[in-house]
């Protein structure tokens, strides 16, 4: 089984890898001295930095190893590019000195000679002569040790979203919680954003028996993140509001997708009643990702329709919060609307905030 996050898809669903990042990031302005990229950001555009905290546990180590994870991060507005992100790529070697090679270059010279002679028995002479010479020369230097990249960061979609990708080595786990800053370039109106966050965990499944063979499977998890002004109170509120609703929607949602208990006699009678119901409950929770990534209107959803109720009215109402949110920039909105935006009813796309006040 496999834990994952909002909205999440798993390709993998025998890992027990869960991920969890708060719904919720507060944004502080940003000195454009200390961006990576100030002449990215436009004349007269401020720049703000948000931390996303994401943590991950593997239930199933050390059957289970994680081998990297990669995280990319794209705020949903278009206009709105990444100007700086932190960590930055960072390479470390698996030896603590540089690497010392020596060279020896020996050479030698010998030449001899020796004469022998007798004359009878009366006299014997011995003559020897040798000359050698022997030169040797010696290198000694440090060559720098070889270097593996344990996390690699950029940018794709031309600047408006950052990737970071860690790696597991001997002297990194890949467990626990990361902390990653960006910093995004905003227009001088800006109040609050919506950033989408994918997570993808590639892993290696240990053989456990001789007819094992080990597996590569990859597990990828979304999560959708509501990021505002810090000194914006409007904005606070609606982004807690919309997190709450989304939390609440996904238990309600896996309540209806959940494996069925043993059924009794009286229960097995009602579930073949329920096999030929006009509408059946849908089995699977693509309704709920295609709720949460499009702004469409859910009830063009035929899935969508077949929900019981309750599930219905909590989806209508976040798509509203969502709707008033994503447009906080161009109509402020009053506090009172914010509060009973709870109990609303569901606005179409056309809908726009300045009409519900009055």
């Amino acid at each position: 089984m496999a834990f994952c996050g909002t909205t999440a898809r798993c390709t993998a669903q025998d890992l027990p890898i869960q991920f969890d990042l708060p719904s919720v990031a507060v944004a502080h302005d940003t000195e454009l001295s200390s961006v990576g990229d100030a002449a990215a950001v436009p004349t007269g555009w401020n720049t703000v930095s948000f931390e996303l905290r994401l943590s991950c546990i593997n239930e199933a180590a050390p059957i289970v190893a994680m081998q990297q994870c990669t995280v990319r991060v794209k705020p949903r507005d278009a206009s709105v590019q990444i100007v700086d992100y932190s960590p930055r790529t960072e390479v470390i070697s698996d030896l603590t000195s540089p690497v010392q090679i020596k060279r020896t270059d020996e050479k030698s010279r010998s030449m001899g000679l020796s004469l022998d002679g007798n004359y009878g028995r009366i006299a014997r002479g011995n003559v020897g002569s040798d000359n050698g010479s022997k030169q040797t020369e010696s290198v000694q230097f440090d060559r720098a040790a070889p270097m593996q990249a344990v996390i690699t960061a950029g940018t794709f979609d031309r600047g408006r979203g950052a990737y970071f990708k860690f790696r597991r080595t001997e002297t990194q786990v890949l467990e626990g919680e990361r902390r990653l800053q960006i910093t995004m370039c905003v227009p001088p109106t800006w109040r609050c954003e919506l950033v989408d966050v994918d997570v993808t965990c590639e892993t290696e499944r240990r053989k456990q028996s001789l007819w094992d063979k080990s597996s590569h499977p990859v597990t990828s998890t979304n999560f959708i993140v509501a990021t505002y002004r810090n000194d914006d109170a409007q904005a606070a509120e609606l982004a807690h509001r919309l997190a709450s609703t989304e939390y609440q929607l996904k238990v309600m949602a896996q309540r209806v997708t959940a494996p069925p208990a043993p059924l009794t006699l009286t229960g097995m009678l009602r579930q073949v009643g329920k096999t030929f119901e006009s509408n059946p409950v849908p089995s699977d929770q693509n309704w709920l990702s295609n709720l949460l990534q499009t702004g469409d209107d859910p009830q063009r959803d035929r899935s969508f329709a077949s929900l019981p109720t309750p599930i219905k009215t909590t989806a209508m109402n976040y798509v509203q919060l969502r709707h008033w949110f994503v447009r906080l920039d161009d109509v402020p909105l009053d506090s009172a609307i914010v509060r009973a935006s709870g109990s609303a009813t569901y606005v179409p796309t056309k809908y726009t905030p300045s009409t519900a006040a009055h």
